[in-house]
């Protein structure tokens, strides 16, 4: 009876240790929330009607909607979509100043969205792109889960139904458009065929 007092005693408090470290993590939730109130002040919620064209970088974070993203890339001849995840270190993670330079070697214009808040590193990576590092706007998408307001963004940018997204554009982080349509691209930095 003391070893499964004691074992319990021992497991119950690991589950909620590891579910708190869980919600906590960047990746799994935005991290919004855990934002100091001084940086919070910093982030720009934009509506409908602002567009994306417009941002400067400044000591401001922007949150926008897949629909107002998508919007301004309807007016681009060649547009990428590079969905950076700040912590990011697999082969699929590509540094931005990479990333920038590809796209001006191509004339296409690039638009980074930052998966979930690191505001150093937003702040500082902004000096190797164009336009300014954007994040998903949770509070229009009602969720600080990453997973699913990025199946909710990737859908409004897309123009799509989110349960009619294959499983390349769910889960790519590179996103190309020719004259505002979306072009499919699996593996669009290690080859041109898409945007010639």
């Amino acid at each position: 009876m003391k070893k499964r007092i004691s074992l319990t005693a021992f497991i119950v408090p690991a589950i909620l240790l590891q579910s708190c470290i869980i919600t906590q993590t960047p990746g799994f939730y935005s991290g919004y929330s855990r934002l100091p109130e001084d940086e919070k002040e910093k982030i720009v919620f934009l509506n409908t009607n602002d567009t994306v064209r417009s941002l400067k970088k400044e000591n401001r974070l922007y949150a926008v909607t897949g629909e107002l993203l998508r919007k301004c890339i309807e007016t681009e001849e060649k547009a990428m979509v590079y969905i950076w995840s700040p912590f990011c270190s697999s082969d699929r993670c590509y540094p931005l100043f990479y990333v920038q330079s590809y796209c001006n070697s191509r004339g296409i214009t690039l638009y980074v969205v930052a998966e979930y808040y690191d505001s150093n590193r937003m702040q500082t990576e902004q000096k190797n792109i164009s336009a300014p590092v954007v994040s998903v706007n949770e509070k229009h998408y009602g969720t600080g889960y990453c997973r699913r307001y990025m199946k909710l963004f990737i859908g409004d940018l897309l123009g799509k139904d989110t349960h009619s997204l294959s499983e390349e554009e769910r889960y790519s982080s590179i996103y190309l458009f020719n004259s505002g349509k979306p072009v499919p691209c699996s593996s669009i930095l290690e080859g041109d065929e898409a945007v010639k």
